[in-house]
């Protein structure tokens, strides 16, 4: 990764040395190619309009309600008015660099305060830091891993598409959580995660003038597609392994879950979706190092004759690559006439910018 240089201003609340700080966040983050410039605006200190205009039992207590957002999927009332206030009230807004406002306490209605440290979106340029639930000692490291989610769009090592969640607390990565909230994490980064820092997702700004909301991104998508065989009985087999992991991503995402019977249905289903989008793709069929072997009607209630796919041209491979397909036909990997089907296809028909940059593929 080549070196790049990055702007970090501070908000209002934090009084601890600048130098250090930068210097630590430079220690985590220098050995990634990554050098981090902190500077201080306090143009707003002490300007409580953002808790003073909420509503209700909210109305001037002091805290950042979270409640409803997701933690930071969305903004909530609270975090729209503190952030349009420092973009409207200050002209040196930099729209290139990040942003931490470091406050006192937050609220969540389903969350213990103690564990609500701090959280910055991914992808994003506004971040915030909850001191009474800090210790001093913790602050840079908790900064770093707040901008590796908004700076890099990391997501958390124990992510169900990496260590899983049993991990949790349990890696020196400074994407995984402290042990304990009184501690600090680790600085280490694994190689995929040097990957997606070189390729960040494109930074989604909050425009001072609209709502954050309008501009949020479509939720990642996750592809669990199944069949493809002769047999019935394989066919069902795909489909419950298929159940098995749809059940243990849980609602992380949102979920496509298809049969398919043909390279076509299977390209088409990938290149449909949004750029960007395809957090995950598990395809359960059989193949080889050559390809997925698809054939068209494929069902777990009908076996399909070897004779009948080829009387009716059902043969509708995924290959790897031409090559693939010329070598199978030249019978090196089967013996048989097999005429293809129209709805083949290559691997190179796939759109790749379909997929996020930590995307997980499993066939």
């Amino acid at each position: 990764m080549g070196g790049r240089t990055r702007k970090l201003r501070r908000g209002w609340g934090f009084s601890s040395d600048v130098g250090a700080l930068e210097r630590e966040l430079n220690a985590i983050y220098n050995p990634y190619g990554v050098s981090l410039t902190v500077k201080t605006d306090n143009s707003i200190e002490g300007n409580m309009e953002w808790d003073d205009r909420a509503v209700g039992a909210d109305k001037g207590d002091g805290m950042m309600n979270l409640s409803g957002s997701g933690f930071f999927s969305s903004e909530t009332a609270e975090m729209k008015a503190l952030r349009k206030l420092y973009q409207n009230r200050n002209k040196k807004y930099d729209k290139h660099a990040y942003y931490i406002f470091i406050l006192n306490e937050a609220i969540a209605t389903d969350q213990p305060k103690s564990v609500v440290q701090g959280d910055m979106p991914r992808g994003k340029q506004f971040g915030y830091i909850f001191t009474s639930a800090v210790a001093s000692e913790s602050m840079a490291w908790l900064i770093a891993h707040e901008l590796g989610h908004g700076m890099f769009t990391l997501e958390h090592s124990f992510n169900i598409n990496y260590s899983g969640p049993a991990y949790q607390g349990k890696t020196d990565n400074l994407m995984d959580y402290p042990a304990s909230p009184s501690t600090h994490g680790g600085a280490h980064l694994a190689a995929f995660q040097w990957n997606v820092m070189a390729n960040p997702a494109a930074l989604t700004w909050f425009d001072s003038e609209e709502d954050g909301m309008a501009k949020a991104e479509t939720p990642y998508v996750r592809l669990l597609l199944h069949g493809g065989a002769r047999n019935a009985g394989d066919n069902s087999s795909f489909y419950f392994a298929s159940v098995n992991v749809k059940n243990d991503y849980g609602n992380d995402g949102v979920m496509i879950h298809k049969s398919v019977d043909s390279a076509k249905a299977i390209i088409n289903l990938i290149n449909a979706q949004k750029d960007n989008s395809i957090q995950s793709l598990d395809i359960f069929s059989h193949g080889n190092s050559s390809g997925l072997y698809m054939i068209k009607g494929a069902s777990t209630s009908k076996y399909i004759s070897e004779d009948e796919m080829n009387e009716n041209n059902l043969y509708a491979p995924l290959y790897l690559n031409s090559s693939a397909k010329n070598i199978e036909m030249l019978g090196t990997l089967f013996s048989g006439d097999y005429r293809l089907s129209e709805d083949r296809g290559y691997i190179s028909d796939i759109s790749l910018a379909k997929f996020t940059n930590s995307c997980k593929i499993e066939i």
